[in-house]
């Protein structure tokens, strides 16, 4: 049976790349310099098309098939009419295969070619960066880290070929790298171009699939989270309150009631059937008036126990506070067997015990809650999100959401990268936000005893729609205006555009 894929659906690493690679050699009836070709002839219409009054290119090359794309490139813009400068890192001894021909050819288009890296950047409107490809892995070599820096600091739009030199094709590490204001990408999307600093680096992403089939295509490093329609289905007709699940919000220590009453309005907004927050009695008034749909009750009394035993699901962790308080709350909620969504401080004190001894499990950290988590530095996180992310789902026995640039989810059986999200996002109870959404989109499923599959789906669409409501929502007040609360308002516009009712 042949096993068609959506490339635009998934993201492959460096080892995964490679393979497809193999995987079109061997099933197209193409030569090599031939599938290069059309990659350069992808990316020469598209920098013709986003940047049609630039007239002088400079382009970089290093040694690989990138190398090979950007003489082509060159040699294409110096049919073109266009003036061009090329700037290799490597003697032209050092070039082999495709590469070689590809130079072979820009020398006879006329393609002015040097080896000096250091130039004026009057002289140029943009520069093409053919230095590194998806093979890149670790450190740069002095060279091509001097022509990152002349590049980066020449303050001309870059455009990287295939993946930004310097970003980690599989984990979106990137040390030291360019920044490009957009990157073309062939046959497949790279992991390390849509999460961690590697996303930052890689600006507006463009692909080109080079007319390779989706037969062609293996099975991906990570899946696409990500918004679109019917991802939540409409409650049925006869659906009652008690039927689309009943969820407890757990937190809202001294001084942070704002944090769980963030939390349960967006549960509400996503289609929880009841919302019951547990926190100090005396912010019951201030609930009310935020929020009537929601019911309270004092977590340190005896109505606590009696919701966690009705409770399909608890939001645990926002506002919950590192005293002694915080942790009697959290241990009660292990102690419940209930699933649980853990955010914020809840995520502090599994840190302290260091082991999940509770129900099913949901995490949402950010970079440091994960370096708690793992006792690693946060820049080990950010290195790898994707293995960190993993490590949180073995440890915690957990699904698990690492948030972040291009945040990262890891389900039972595999990991997704969300395609949506702004740095606006960066800012006080946006997180309070993702919990309650979460627990919204789990308690109808978890009520009717849904499986597994199916609960992994809902916790991913969750994510993708706060994202996504949360470009919405910056769309309208702008990234650096974007408040948590401004995701919640734009939670049922989002929904309806997306058809579900």
């Amino acid at each position: 049976m042949v096993v068609k894929r959506d490339r635009k659906a998934a993201f492959y690493d460096a080892r995964a790349s490679r393979g497809l690679d193999e995987a079109v050699r061997q099933g197209l009836p193409i030569s090599g310099i031939e599938l290069m070709r059309r990659a350069a002839r992808a990316a020469f219409d598209i920098l013709l098309r986003e940047y049609p009054h630039a007239r002088r290119w400079l382009v970089f090359a290093g040694k690989g098939n990138n190398a090979g794309d950007a003489y082509l490139i060159a040699s294409l813009a110096q049919a073109q009419g266009l003036e061009v400068d090329l700037r290799s890192v490597v003697e032209c001894e050092e070039l082999e295969g495709d590469a070689a021909i590809a130079h072979a050819e820009a020398r006879a288009a006329g393609v002015p070619i040097s080896r000096d890296i250091e130039f004026e950047a009057s002289a140029h409107d943009l520069v093409v960066d053919g230095l590194l490809g998806t093979g890149f892995h670790g450190a740069l070599r002095p060279a091509y880290a001097e022509a990152v820096a002349c590049i980066n600091n020449s303050g001309l739009p870059v455009i990287g070929i295939d993946i930004p030199s310097g970003v980690d094709a599989s984990t979106g590490g990137a040390q030291e790298a360019i920044r490009a204001e957009r990157t073309v990408t062939f046959i497949s999307r790279k992991v390390g171009t849509f999460t961690g600093a590697g996303k930052a680096c890689s600006g507006t992403m463009h692909f080109a699939d080079l007319g390779v089939p989706p037969h062609l295509y293996p099975a991906p490093s990570a899946g696409t989270c990500s918004w679109y329609s019917q991802r939540l289905p409409e409650p049925s007709e006869s659906a009652y309150k008690h039927q689309l699940g009943q969820v407890l919000v757990v937190g809202g220590d001294r001084g942070m009631p704002g944090a769980v009453a963030m939390a349960a309005e967006a549960a509400l907004r996503v289609g929880a059937g009841m919302v019951t927050v547990a926190t100090h009695p005396e912010y019951g008034s201030a609930l009310l008036g935020r929020l009537p749909e929601a019911m309270t009750v004092d977590a340190s009394g005896a109505q606590f126990r009696e919701r966690l035993e009705v409770a399909d699901i608890v939001v645990l962790g926002p506002g919950l506070g590192r005293n002694v308080w915080g942790e009697e709350r959290f241990s009660a909620v292990v102690d419940s067997g209930l699933p649980v969504v853990l955010d914020a401080d809840g995520l502090y004190w599994l840190s302290k015990t260091g082991k999940w001894q509770g129900g099913p499990l949901y995490m949402t950290p950010h970079a440091a809650e994960a370096s708690a988590l793992l006792s690693v530095s946060v820049a080990e996180i950010e290195q790898d999100r994707i293995g960190s992310a993993c490590l949180l789902a073995e440890r915690f026995n957990a699904r698990v959401v690492l948030k972040g640039p291009g945040s990262v989810l890891r389900l039972t059986d595999h990991s997704e990268i969300c395609t949506h999200g702004n740095q606006g996002m960066a800012s006080a109870g946006m997180g309070d936000v993702l919990a309650g959404i979460a627990g919204g989109v789990l308690a109808g499923a978890i009520r009717s005893a849904a499986s597994q599959a199916l609960l992994d789906a809902r916790f991913s669409a969750g994510v993708a729609l706060h994202s996504a409501a949360a470009d919405r929502a910056a769309a309208r007040v702008g990234r650096r205006s974007l408040i948590a609360t401004d995701v919640i308002l734009a939670l049922p516009e989002t929904m309806m555009a997306a058809g579900v009712k």
